[in-house]
C-alpha cells in the first residue's frame, strides 16, 4: 500500500478511530526509536569489548617490533668454530 492510499483510508475513518490509528503509529515510531537506541548501545559495548581484547595483543606486537637490541648479538670466533665442529 502506498502512502497516498494509506492517507486516503485514514481520511475515511471517524475522528475517534483515526486518533487511535495515529496513536498506534506514534507508539510504533517510539518503539522503533527505543530499539535503535538499544542496538546502538549494544554495538558500542561490543566495540569496547573487541578493542579491549585487541589492545593488549597489538601493544605486545608493537613493543616486540620496536625492541631492537642495542648491538647485534656477536659470538666469539672460537665459540662459533667449536659449535660448527671445526675446532682444533
Amino acid at each position: 500500500m502506498s502512502a497516498a492510499e494509506a492517507i486516503a483510508k485514514l481520511q475515511n475513518l471517524s475522528t475517534e478511530r483515526a486518533s487511535k490509528v495515529f496513536a498506534l503509529i506514534e507508539d510504533l515510531a517510539e518503539l522503533e526509536e527505543l530499539e535503535n537506541a538499544e542496538d546502538l548501545k549494544d554495538a558500542r559495548e561490543s566495540l569496547v569489548e573487541v578493542e579491549a581484547a585487541r589492545t593488549p595483543r597489538l601493544a605486545a606486537a608493537k613493543t616486540a617490533a620496536h625492541e631492537m637490541p642495542a648491538q647485534p648479538a656477536t659470538v666469539p670466533y672460537e665459540q662459533l668454530r667449536d659449535e660448527a665442529g671445526l675446532g682444533r
